[in-house]
């Protein structure tokens, strides 16, 4: 199991070589890019494959895995146009994924609408998600799928992983109340595991959710992928990067 960062929020600031050498110099083994132009690390469409390729290369000179690329693309609209739009903007940012050599993309579900059923909403993403998952594992990327928004809560996001019904499209655990209930947290564990490929943290220390259960669950399950860590900006990244690594690293031994 790998510990690493995801770009929200503390990284939002860093250009790439600076998100590169703070991850080195904080103990992370992995990076998860935000594709937002708001970011430093500036990921984006129009990111030439050079560029690209220029920041997978900073980050295998310094010894830290790119985790994955986040995206904010969103297959839930009830307009099939918007739907269309988005599976083909996703399919560009896989292109630029290979690359980055970003293993997956993180993508979200992401509203349900009380204007229809849900079980309409949920065969849409399904069948966006498969179609992207066609064409992204053709070219050796997986796709995460978040549990997040509307899909935060566990039994909507599994019947969608569900349906697309494909080994390199996974749930990515967002650890929150909703994606494990921490009153029903063993069961819920138990049938979400099989399909858990990826895994976001935040402030380890946040007692809304039982963060040293689930470590602990995913290590004695045989978990071997990244857990990327969400944290709030801070004036001193390194020791807040330090400290977590080392509670985890705590947590994985005892």
């Amino acid at each position: 199991m790998h510990l690493g960062l995801m770009a929200y929020q503390l990284a939002k600031d860093w250009d790439v070589e600076t998100t590169a050498k703070m991850c080195k110099e904080g103990k992370m083994e992995s990076f998860e890019f935000f594709a937002d132009p708001a970011y430093k690390q500036k990921i984006t469409l129009d990111m030439q494959p050079a560029e690209a390729k220029k920041i997978r290369k900073t980050f295998t000179d310094s010894g830290v895995h790119i985790a994955g690329l986040a995206i904010t693309e969103r297959y839930d609209w009830p307009n099939v146009a918007q739907v269309k739009e988005a599976v083909a903007k996703t399919k560009q940012f896989v292109l630029l994924a290979v690359d980055l050599g970003s293993p997956r993309i993180r993508v979200l579900g992401d509203k349900l609408h009380d204007s229809e059923p849900k079980s309409w909403t949920i065969a849409r993403v399904a069948s966006a998600l498969t179609e992207i998952v066609h064409y992204s594992a053709g070219l050796g990327v997986d796709i995460g799928f978040e549990m997040h928004g509307s899909f935060g809560n566990w039994e909507d996001a599994l019947e969608v992983v569900k349906r697309v019904n494909h080994p390199r499209c996974y749930l990515v655990h967002n650890s929150q109340p909703a994606n494990t209930p921490p009153e029903d947290f063993d069961r819920v564990f138990e049938i979400l595991r099989p399909h858990l490929g990826h895994v976001h943290l935040h402030d380890i220390l946040d007692v809304k959710y039982p963060y040293k259960k689930f470590v602990k669950k995913l290590r004695d399950s045989g978990y071997e992928g990244y857990c990327s860590l969400e944290l709030n900006p801070s004036q001193d990244p390194i020791r807040v990067l330090h400290l977590t690594r080392a509670l985890f690293d705590e947590w994985l031994i005892k």
